[in-house]
């Protein structure tokens, strides 16, 4: 994981909170305000980050290696992998049946995009000739 998105993973999860990464980010700044290079501002002295940032970032990791939260980091990964999973299959959201009408999950859905589609679409028997 690049620097870059690191710093948009830990903004992105600063703004949209799970338990999971707030779990992780309590005890990552519990070890940061401890630190001697901790500034007065929230701000790492040792990486120039925004501590409140940086500890929502589950890839990133102290520069002094003083964060020992492996695991939770794994568990945090596995998760959002799961998530990606569901959200990735296409086939689950859209399908046509033999027909050729749209199927989904949501019926209303379907017979609007249904009605659409046969008036977008010209029926065989009102083609015309070029």
């Amino acid at each position: 994981m690049s620097r870059l998105d690191e710093i948009y993973d830990g903004w992105k999860n600063y703004i949209f909170r799970t338990p999971e990464i707030e779990l992780m980010a309590k005890e990552r700044m519990s070890i940061c305000v401890e630190c001697e290079f901790l500034s007065i501002f929230d701000i790492c002295e040792v990486c120039y980050c925004p501590a409140q940032k940086k500890v929502r970032s589950p890839k990133s990791h102290c520069l002094k290696n003083k964060w020992k939260d492996n695991h939770i980091q794994l568990q945090v990964e596995k998760k959002n992998t799961e998530k990606l999973k569901e959200n990735v299959s296409v086939s689950n959201i859209i399908s046509f049946d033999q027909e050729g009408n749209f199927i989904s999950n949501t019926p209303k859905f379907d017979n609007y995009i249904n009605s659409s589609l046969k008036q977008s679409i010209p029926n065989s028997s009102q083609q015309t000739t070029i």
